[in-house]
């Protein structure tokens, strides 16, 4: 699906004589996240199977493969009510299309180093998402320190705008769009290597993953291993149940951070209401002090966990649980090669 060339008013991806379709979805790439469409987000891979209904319906069977995430269930539900008279197959994996990344930072924390945590929290952002553009507005409005982030073009500033326009009704017109990066502009490679000096001296680092709107959850990247690495409290403000979910790759939740707003169906208020509730973790010392204590042995454990786990063999025996047919597509395209960097691309 990532790398499908969707034309609306182009021929079908989908050959008259197929008889199963394999759909894999890895990444949050440009064609795999989501979209605004009137008031609300919607789901790229589902909008091209409403396109693609009348064809799909044609199938035996419907395979849709989730690389490094979990499909929601009511995503699930409304695929097979879509699609009532065919065989439907959800695999969910976490770990083939991104178990490199996992790999890096095992090679980060057997680096670790203590030294003084001096920062209440760091932030930087390297790619803007709705998420993150809401983060960095709430600690400017604050006058939090040690964050980072781009200047966006106009182009780019109404890409982020124009959804958020629609599904809030905040007002950004004050927003400080400059340039406030760390090292200047680097490539996210150099970035990665430069700024575990920056999460060592932090107690909490923001952990803000591509937002994807309660369609997809369980997607994590470097947002949350490398602070893991670095032995720093990650805080969530992305998907639902971010830290909960991570017990399914071995991790253990945090604790102490309030995360009731996450029963919020609005998004943006969802993000706003959870960065308001834990305010004071994120920009007073004694209590960035305080939860970072408080989750010490978790921190450690976490920690262990990251070391100790054998993530390409998790990523294996993952793929080895498919059909033959998909089994053989993973294990040439992401198993015996390096997959590309993720599509966040950023820091």
């Amino acid at each position: 699906m990532d790398a499908a060339q969707v034309n609306v008013l182009g021929e079908s991806l989908i050959s008259p004589h197929t008889r199963t379709l394999n759909m894999l979805i890895s990444d949050a790439t440009w064609s795999t996240n989501c979209c605004v469409i009137g008031d609300r987000m919607e789901w790229k891979p589902l909008a091209w199977m409403l396109h693609e209904k009348t064809r799909i319906e044609k199938l035996d069977k419907l395979r849709l493969v989730m690389c490094e995430s979990r499909l929601a269930n009511h995503v699930k539900q409304t695929i097979r009510q879509m699609f009532r008279d065919i065989e439907i197959e959800f695999h969910d994996l976490l770990m083939p299309g991104i178990y490199p990344i996992y790999l890096d930072a095992q090679d980060m924390a057997k680096k670790y180093r203590s030294v003084d945590r001096v920062d209440p929290m760091y932030y930087s952002v390297g790619t803007m998402r709705l998420n993150r553009f809401l983060l960095v507005d709430w600690l400017q409005k604050n006058k939090a320190r040690n964050f980072g982030h781009p200047v966006l073009s106009d182009k780019e500033l109404k890409v982020i705008l124009h959804p958020l326009s629609r599904l809030c009704k905040k007002d950004f017109s004050d927003y400080e769009n400059v340039n406030r990066r760390f090292f200047g502009d680097c490539h996210v490679d150099t970035y990665w290597q430069k700024h575990v000096d920056l999460l060592l001296k932090a107690k909490i680092g923001i952990v803000t993953e591509q937002p994807l709107f309660d369609y997809v959850e369980r997607f994590y990247s470097e947002k949350l291993i490398h602070p893991i690495a670095s032995k720093t409290l990650p805080f969530f403000i992305g998907n639902k149940n971010d830290n909960e979910n991570i017990r399914e790759l071995g991790f253990q939740p945090y604790i102490g951070f309030d995360y009731s707003a996450e029963s919020i169906s609005n998004v943006v208020e969802r993000w706003q209401a959870i960065l308001d509730a834990n305010k004071k973790f994120l920009l007073d010392d004694d209590h960035s002090t305080q939860i970072f204590q408080k989750n010490s042995d978790i921190i450690q454990h976490n920690y262990s966990v990251l070391i100790e786990t054998d993530w390409k063999q998790k990523a294996v025996d993952e793929v080895l649980m498919l059909p033959q047919s998909v089994r053989d597509f993973l294990e040439t395209h992401f198993l015996n090669k390096k997959p590309p960097t993720i599509a966040s691309q950023g820091h």
